[in-house]
């Protein structure tokens, strides 16, 4: 059985992670090519974060997708 990962958990996560390496919300934007709001909206489960932008996020922060989600 699948465990279903709600959006804020995602979102929490990246935050956490984000803050972690000492980053803002623009620094993370700029670095993943998307907006700063993009990222708010990812931390707070606004928006669904598609696997290609997970994988960019766990690039920059040499972790993996799996470590996101988890």
């Amino acid at each position: 059985m699948s465990k279903h990962i709600k959006r804020s958990e995602i979102g929490e996560k990246i935050r956490e992670i984000r803050r972690a390496h000492g980053e803002t919300q623009r620094q993370l934007a700029r670095a993943i090519n998307c907006t700063e709001s993009a990222v708010a909206n990812y931390e707070t489960g606004y928006r669904k974060v598609d696997v290609q932008t997970l994988l960019l996020i766990a690039r920059h922060y040499g972790l993996t997708v799996d470590d996101l989600i988890s």
